[in-house]
């Protein structure tokens, strides 16, 4: 008997030695393991310094063993900006439950040997770039209930051994690049409550197996290519709370019964679709619903009363065909009033009639509020300033009136205020300058007059500025023109804006479109649109803008599009256009000269208009412009119109000493107002019968001294005619030169019937010797 204790004794001595020598064993295959996991990681931050022989792996970091086995049950390195690969040797921790490699930056593969850990429970890899397909033989984690993958790079499609987990509760695939179609396979996982498969580029039918998925409460496959009709049976999944189709080209209509199959449903969005049909009445019973977004579908006909929705945050039916312009379209609304929680209230493009709604001042958190392309009448209430939470305002494309109130400007948060298109009169109110969040004010095409508000440059972070088509009046205020934080667009055009374009338009460096057209704007270019460089759009034309293309605009390297049409522009063509990234370049009807450029935008027929610049020359054909003169022709043209002008000033210099030689010479110096009738008589008689010979002694023998003025045709003297002194003008023409004779009968015929007191009669005609 003590033999056989001693045995005993030494039998149990050898066994527990034997369990030490081998837990020891298994132990140093998960130290070696770990260590080879940390050779293929990257990690710029030493979070896993404490990975090394001074202390037992257990207590490193991220390491988590079993009280028992003191085997590695979890690693979790989430959120430790880690990067490099997954290692193979993760296979070997054949205890592990629970990986946690999220929020990192980890790349490669997910190795198959990851398929050898059957007690993996957790599987968190989301928010890395991990690549290739996911392994075959994650079938292999029997007890897998979580799989997180979203946002890697997975390829390839999903596995149909995923539909062998038996245990699997969690599958989160969503923004990665799979194919293929979605497994059926998975409609026999029926312990899943989870199933995300967003976004992914699948294609096919949503498989009818998805609807025995009875414990299902969580179910998105938006953003794929998925078509067809969705299965009956998805909408008999009683326990979703979350459905998401959107964005992808499922057809069909809404289940009428739908507020009754889902009672439990808090978000339904099916928005980028074909469903078509009308909204079924029962949804009015889904007394659970946050999130309604049916955007973009065929959907037509009345939205029913929404009365029970006391916890809908977010009504969103853009892009339906809702409503048939009627004055009651819009009495849903009114049965919202008890959703004291809606923060976006979306009925844009569709066919709304009725008024403004006045019961939307009482939804407090709206933060946007969208009514715009629809057939909406009224005006916009007073109370509009209730909204203090409201950021987004568009009723555009509307037939709303009336003036804005000036309680808009109570709206501190708004970033966005669209009236497009509508029927508003009166002034923009001033009280638009207290916005000072605004990012975008869109008034374009209504009824405002007066001048543009200078409070709107209280508006610093506004990016886009459109007050065109309206009939505003008066300069563009410097404190528009100031506005740096102007990035996207001004639109200024078809507006009766008048004076010049001030010079602080230099200010808008980031500017990328400037659009001032069709207005009465007048003055030079300002050469300090130089600082502009961001310009892509410049539209300046039918103004009445002058002077020359300034040499400082040069610098705007990133214009596609200038258009400085209809204005009365000089000076020649710049040639550092031809520098330019121009698509369109019009010049048309300006007073632009000289030889059109070559190259670039100047060699498009479509894309360059010159047309109305009478004295441009050269270009393409297509522009039908005159040959440019030759630097010799234009050399001799240059001198030739010297010449023409050098004749033509002396000539008229000429005529001019003639007319006031002749005006000397006829006065009657002395005696003309003591001659009587009948010495005038004898005057005229004694002058008919005056010879060559007389002409010369009065003349002193035609002496320069008597001489009066010289002209083209002929020379004027003073003559003193014997014997009662007789003084009198006498004329010598040329006949030599062609034209005298015409000009001597042209000036006969006017003398003799010409009256002034200072000119005489016209006395008779003696020929020259020779003649």
């Amino acid at each position: 008997m003590i033999c056989s204790a001693y045995y005993l004794i030494i039998c149990t001595i050898v066994a527990f030695c034997c369990l030490k020598l081998c837990t020891a064993g298994n132990n140093e295959t998960d130290r070696i393991a770990l260590l080879e996991i940390k050779a293929r990681i990257v990690d710029p931050f030493g979070v896993l310094s404490s990975w090394n022989d001074t202390q037992q792996f257990c207590d490193w970091y991220g390491i988590t063993c079993g009280v028992r086995h003191q085997r590695v049950t979890s690693l979790d390195l989430q959120s430790s900006k880690l990067s490099g690969f997954v290692s193979p040797y993760i296979g070997n921790l054949s205890f592990l439950k629970d990986l946690q490699l999220q929020n990192n930056s980890f790349g490669g593969t997910l190795p198959p040997e990851i398929g050898r850990l059957r007690r993996l429970q957790h599987l968190l890899i989301f928010n890395n770039s991990i690549a290739g397909e996911i392994p075959r033989n994650i079938s292999g984690c029997y007890g897998l209930i979580r799989l997180s993958a979203a946002n890697n790079k997975l390829v390839g499609s999903i596995p149909d051994e995923m539909g062998t987990l038996p245990n699997l509760q969690h599958l989160s695939l969503p923004n990665n690049k799979l194919t293929g179609n979605l497994p059926s396979s998975l409609g026999n996982v029926s312990s899943l409550s989870v199933l995300s498969l967003a976004n992914i580029d699948v294609v096919g039918n949503v498989p009818s197996s998805f609807g025995r998925l009875k414990n299902l409460t969580y179910l998105s496959l938006s953003e794929n290519k998925l078509s067809g009709l969705v299965p009956s049976s998805i909408f008999n999944l009683s326990r979703l709370t979350f459905l998401d189709l959107g964005e992808n080209r499922l057809e069909g209509s809404l289940p009428s019964d739908i507020g009754v199959t889902l009672p439990l449903l808090e978000d339904f969005l099916i928005s980028q679709n074909w469903f078509s049909g009308v909204i079924p009445t029962s949804v009015s019973n889904l007394s659970h619903l946050r999130i309604l977004q049916l955007t973009s579908n065929n959907l037509r006909g009345e939205v029913p009363p929404l009365k029970t929705l006391v916890n809908l945050t977010n009504f969103d039916v853009r892009n339906n065909s809702l409503g048939y312009g009627q004055t009651d379209d819009l009495n849903f609304v009114t049965s919202l009033g008890n959703a004291t929680l809606l923060s976006i209230f979306s009925i844009n493009d569709n066919n709304f009639g009725g008024n403004f709604p006045r019961i939307v001042c009482n939804f407090s958190a709206l933060t946007f509020l969208v009514m715009g392309e629809n057939k909406i009448t009224g005006q916009v209430p007073d109370c509009i300033d209730n909204l203090q939470k409201l950021e987004l305002f568009s009723i555009m494309m509307n037939h709303i009136s009336g003036v804005i109130p000036q309680s808009v400007g109570k709206l501190q948060n708004l970033n966005t205020l669209n009236f497009f298109s509508n029927q508003f009169s009166g002034y923009i109110p001033f009280s638009v300058g207290n916005l000072t969040k605004l990012n975008f004010l869109n008034l374009d095409s209504n009824g405002f007059v007066g001048q543009i508000p200078v409070s709107i440059g209280n508006c610093t972070q506004l990016l886009g500025l459109d007050l065109s088509q309206n009939n505003l009046k008066g300069s563009i205020p410097s404190e528009i023109l100031s506005l740096s934080s102007l990035s996207i667009v001004l639109y200024l055009f078809e507006n009766h804006l008048t004076g010049p374009l001030g010079s602080e338009v230099g200010q808008l460096k980031t500017l990328t479109t400037l659009d001032i057209s069709s207005n009465m704007l007048s003055g030079k270019i300002p050469t300090s649109l130089s600082a502009c460089v961001e310009l892509e759009v410049l539209s300046m034309e039918d103004n009445f803008f002058e002077g020359v293309i300034p040499d400082a605009l040069k610098t705007l390297m990133s214009l596609q599009e200038l258009n400085l049409s209809r204005n009365n522009l000089t000076g020649k063509i710049p040639t550092f256009l031809v520098s330019f990234p121009l698509i369109i370049l019009d010049l048309s009807y300006n007073n632009f000269k000289g030889e059109v450029p070559i190259g670039e935008v100047f060699g498009n027929a479509t894309g360059v208009s010159t047309v109305g610049n009478d004295m441009l020359c050269g270009g393409i054909p297509v522009l039908k412009l005159p040959k440019c003169p030759s630097e010799k022709t234009q050399m001799n043209r240059s001198n030739h119109r010297k010449s023409l002008i050098l004749a033509m000033v002396f000539g008229f210099l000429g005529i001019i000493m003639l007319v006031t030689s002749a005006s000397l010479g006829i006065f009657w110096y002395r005696k003309r107002s003591r001659k009587t009738a009948t010495s005038d008589t004898v005057t005229r008689n004694s002058l008919s019968n005056l010879s060559y010979q007389n002409l010369l002694k009065a003349t002193n023998g035609f002496s320069s001294e008597n001489m009066l003025g010289s002209g083209t045709f002929g020379d004027v003297y003073k003559g003193i005619l014997d014997p009662d002194e007789t003084v009198v003008a006498i004329k010598v023409f040329k006949l030599e030169h062609h034209g005298s004779s015409k000009s001597f009968m042209a000036e006969c015929g006017v003398l003799r019937n010409t009256r002034h007191r200072n000119l005489v009669k016209f006395g008779g005609l003696v020929a020259s010797r020779g003649a």
